[in-house]
């Protein structure tokens, strides 16, 4: 999926929809934070430097999070990481579920408007795969368009 996130040119862009993803190398970060209150340095470095290339080539990176209130602790610790990922220039949303709208089915991404990759997880959260999505972009993109007209900052939550 690397190759993806190395080639945009102009967005990405990401929905997070799950209130949880069990995603092996955030355990000891997680693990720490829920014992610290805080993310140890050494976490997260990697993707923060995939966000700092695509700012390096003037490239946007936005993700919006559909949260569930009150939020539970994995948000609270993702609320922490989304920290880092703002102080390299992505730019994080939420929407609260209640005022969802639309009915969004699953994670993706959208690249350049172009390059969609469904993402796919079981119901604890672990990542399972994802699937480019040749056909039927247009619905993709009115979606992005419609979590974008109804975000709010993510920094209001911090």
């Amino acid at each position: 999926m690397l190759e993806y996130f190395n080639s945009f040119k102009k967005s990405a862009f990401r929905i997070e929809i799950l209130q949880r993803y069990n995603v092996d190398e955030e355990q000891e970060a997680y693990d720490f934070f829920l014992k610290n209150k805080k993310l140890p340095k050494w976490f997260w470095e990697d993707w923060c430097d995939i966000i700092k290339q695509a700012t390096n080539r003037w490239a946007k990176m936005q993700r919006v999070h559909l949260i569930n209130f009150p939020i539970n602790q994995y948000i609270s610790f993702e609320l922490e990481v989304y920290k880092k990922n703002i102080a390299v220039w992505e730019e994080i949303y939420y929407i609260p579920l209640e005022n969802l709208e639309k009915e969004i089915k699953s994670d993706f991404w959208i690249f350049d408007d172009n390059i969609v990759l469904e993402m796919y997880y079981d119901k604890a959260g672990t990542f399972l795969d994802f699937k480019e999505i040749k056909d039927g972009n247009d619905t993709y993109i009115q979606i992005k368009n419609y979590l974008l007209e109804n975000k709010r900052k993510i920094e209001e939550l911090f």
